[in-house]
């Protein structure tokens, strides 16, 4: 264990809030595309949400190449009703206009417990895929059992981001 003095501790304190925050590579790919102005609040927690789950994302205002292919392909689709921003694109090609929530473009994503057809029986259910709730499933799964997980926000917390995971 690493002591410091007060003295030590202080200007470490003043190195960390000089350099401000800590810079995030620009993914190459992205898997989501926010096509807003950047300042809704829905965009923030969308941006928030993406963030927490470790999947690569850009926002892109509506005049840049990427916004104005966004909108062109939403054009097309819908014609030309008033837009509502933000708009969302993921790699897969579905285009969800204006979502209310970060949990609608979960949903989006990741699927609802309702998607799963009535009558399936699983044998264990999760609750919450934080650290313990993601270890439980991989634990179930791995015994063979039909495992669900679900989780309302972000799946695995610190550890559903992370690159490796060793027992």
């Amino acid at each position: 264990m690493i002591m410091l003095r007060e003295s030590q501790r202080e200007s470490r304190g003043r190195q960390i809030e000089s350099q401000g925050s800590i810079s995030v590579a620009t993914p190459e790919v992205e898997m989501v595309e926010v096509v807003g102005t950047g300042g809704e609040p829905v965009t923030l927690q969308i941006r928030d949400f993406l963030e927490r789950s470790g999947i690569p994302y850009g926002i892109h205002s509506p005049d840049s190449e990427i916004g104005e292919q966004v909108l062109a392909e939403l054009e097309a689709s819908c014609g030309s009703d008033p837009v509502q921003f933000p708009l969302v694109r993921s790699t897969i090609g579905s285009l969800l206009m204006a979502p209310t929530s970060a949990a609608e473009l979960a949903s989006s994503l990741h699927g609802r417990p309702d998607d799963i057809p009535r009558g399936t029986v699983a044998d264990l259910a999760i609750v919450g895929a934080g650290p313990a709730g993601l270890a439980a499933s991989v634990y179930g799964a791995s015994e063979g059992l039909l495992t669900a997980a679900l989780e309302s926000e972000a799946v695995g917390g610190q550890a559903g981001t992370s690159s490796m995971i060793r027992n």
